[in-house]
């Protein structure tokens, strides 16, 4: 019939799972990246003014980490509800199927 909506539940489940597997290899690049900045904490010498330069590098960095992990976890809980989506939506239409071919049953079809 024009204008039916198909979903492939089985397509949406995947895209779920992928949005999610791109959070966790993100997730693996920021800490190897953190891991490269630790190299950094000496860069900025001792003397005042470099202790200053690394307070104000130190506060960003955390400011820029806090953001990413907090991105990371958004996108891993959007994976995970695209992955439910699909299980809903599939658990819809298995009732919807099931209660019609209950109502026709009953009509002697």
């Amino acid at each position: 019939m024009p204008g039916d909506i198909e979903l492939d539940t089985g397509a949406v489940n995947e895209s779920g799972k992928s949005v999610s597997d791109a959070a966790d290899e993100l997730r693996t690049k920021i800490t190897e990246f953190q891991s490269k900045l630790e190299g950094y904490e000496s860069a900025f010498g001792g003397d005042d003014l470099g202790s200053a330069m690394q307070s104000v590098y130190d506060a960003i960095r955390e400011a820029a980490m806090e953001s990413y992990e907090d991105n990371t976890a958004t996108v891993t809980e959007t994976g995970d509800r695209i992955v439910d989506m699909a299980k809903s939506y599939e658990a819809i239409e298995t009732a919807h199927s099931e209660q019609l071919t209950a109502f026709l049953k009953e009509m002697g079809e």
